[in-house]
């Protein structure tokens, strides 16, 4: 499938400029051109430009991946030498009975 490539780029006048004492950067996308239509078509509806109609909707996906275990466990610290020589030597000492499931529980986060 072949997409037209359109660039999406905020217009400042500096490119980098300053909003609530943090920096604004200046990142190209490629959007399918129904996509982009779509994006403008709502931006024009809400009187919003496109960057921030995109922005709006990054904030949202970043708030609801946050939450993710994955993202979760990235802030994780790794155990230094002593501790994973530790745990290896405790997963090495386990038996074929050790291993076997003996109860499964789902835990939401």
């Amino acid at each position: 499938m072949c997409y037209n490539s359109i660039t999406v780029i905020p217009y400042y006048r500096n490119t980098i400029v300053e909003r609530r004492d943090k920096m604004s950067k200046t990142m190209s996308l490629k959007l399918e051109e129904d996509l982009f239509l779509d994006i403008k078509k709502i931006s024009e509806i809400f009187n919003i430009s496109c960057s921030e109609f995109v922005r709006n909707a990054i904030k949202k996906e970043i708030d609801a991946k946050k939450s993710d275990f994955m993202v979760k466990m990235s802030n994780v610290p790794y155990c230094d030498e002593e501790e994973e020589k530790e745990l290896v030597e405790l997963l090495n000492g386990l038996t074929d009975d050790d291993l076997k499931i003996v109860k499964k529980e789902v835990i939401k986060l």
